[in-house]
């Protein structure tokens, strides 16, 4: 949305804050409480991103999303596991992957004996929905319509605090013995809460999105550590 139309709809929203201070403090004698008021009108548009925050700031200091380990894969007498996906948790180039270069494939031939699934995307950089299986032995592929691999992911959604925020919890499972190896959690914000901001202040920029907003927590990193952990892979990239 264009400066020229925000600037004065702000400044119309800080003046009448500012009339509501005055009123109060005339009627009231009290410039503490007009002051609270005065404050809260002005933040009142951004309570939910002042909320978010808080809520950001206390999962990074806590360390509740980083990776639990709480058993390893069976392995051969090569130190192989059978087969792992990683259907969405990861989308890689598809292109590279058959031409062998990219380092997650080449490391997966090493560790993997049958097979691994994945999401993956073109050149264009269009996701796929489908499942992309590599078969380790030949190094060829197919599209499958569901996962097959011993290990993989179950990826589950939770939605707290009334939509202000989500959390997407990522499980690696062993499907044979039905046991959980290990998980970590993604924190995901939600502009539920942001109509007053967007509809009345107008603060969006002009394809419509949020103009303010808190990102989310980023996890790429636990999803290596967790991996590493359980010595499946090194993940260098």
């Amino acid at each position: 949305m264009s400066g020229i139309i925000i600037f004065p709809i702000v400044l119309i929203y800080i003046f009448a804050a500012f009339l509501i201070y005055k009123l109060v403090l005339r009627n009231t004698n009290k410039k503490f409480l007009s002051m609270m008021i005065f404050i809260g009108i002005l933040t009142f548009p951004f309570w939910d991103l002042i909320i978010q925050k808080g809520i950001k700031t206390i999962f990074e200091v806590s360390g509740v999303l980083e990776p639990k380990i709480y058993a390893y894969p069976e392995k051969d007498e090569n130190g192989m596991i059978e087969s792992l996906s990683l259907v969405k948790v990861k989308y890689l180039p598809k292109d590279l992957i058959l031409n062998d270069e990219i380092s997650i494939h080449r490391q997966l031939k090493r560790i993997v004996k049958d097979f691994y699934e994945t999401s993956v995307y073109n050149e264009k950089e269009k996701f796929d929905s489908s499942i992309f299986r590599i078969n380790i032995d030949g190094n060829s592929y197919s599209y499958v319509k569901e996962e097959y691999s011993r290990f993989r992911f179950i990826v589950t959604m939770d939605i707290k605090l009334f939509g202000l925020y989500k959390i997407k919890k990522y499980q690696l499972i062993d499907t044979k013995k039905n046991i959980l190896l290990g998980d970590f959690s993604e924190i995901i914000f939600l502009d539920t809460f942001s109509n007053f901001r967007q509809n009345i202040l107008l603060l969006q920029t002009g394809n419509g999105n949020n103009m303010f907003y808190v990102s989310n927590i980023k996890t790429d990193n636990y999803y290596k550590e967790l991996m590493k952990k359980l010595e499946i892979i090194q993940i260098g990239e």
